[in-house]
């Protein structure tokens, strides 16, 4: 809401005036103030002029929604067969509500792990090719997407997810080199 009525007068919220005395919004991750998904959300209240509170309900819907598509196009980057993928994205979909509260910020910066995953595959698969820095460039901006969600600790478990990951298609690789 203040995001958006920061917009509304024409300005970017750069200080919360609100909490703790005030302080700069890049001070504070858990805000989640540099997530696009959040812009889009503001840029939606500004232009009624008011956040209906059903809106931060859509965008909690939208995150499993992102998340169950997301999960599908890794499991095809992996060659699984598109029925056995779609059902991995329902899973998603319809586990992680009772796993994390469906409202859960936790749940924001995970949503994007998939797409990380993605980002890991091509670095690893094309280590080779011309045009490394792009592939490097988009796992940074998969990074980064997740970090700006505004959850420290959900970023924390996909930097967790995204090592071991990252570790498990590096490692054969490594040992393949050596012989």
């Amino acid at each position: 809401a203040y995001l958006s009525g920061s917009l509304r007068r024409g300005q970017w919220a750069l200080w919360n005036p609100y909490d703790d005395g005030g302080y700069a919004f890049y001070a504070d991750p858990q805000s989640g103030m540099y997530y696009p998904v959040t812009w889009l959300f503001s840029v939606v209240g500004a232009f009624f002029a008011s956040v209906p509170a059903w809106l931060v309900q859509v965008k909690a819907l939208l995150h499993h929604v992102l998340a169950g598509l997301l999960l599908y196009a890794f499991l095809r980057t992996r060659k699984l067969h598109p029925a056995a993928a779609a059902l991995g994205g329902v899973v998603w979909l319809a586990s992680v509500p009772f796993i994390i509260h469906k409202a859960s910020a936790v749940e924001w910066p995970l949503v994007w792990t998939p797409l990380i995953f993605i980002a890991i595959d091509r670095v690893v698969e094309r280590r080779a090719q011309p045009g490394a820095w792009r592939r490097g460039a988009f796992l940074a901006m998969a990074l980064a997407l997740s970090a700006s969600a505004g959850n420290p600790p959900g970023f924390f478990y996909v930097l967790l997810g995204a090592v071991a990951y990252g570790a498990f298609r590096v490692l054969p690789v490594g040992v393949a080199a050596l012989r």
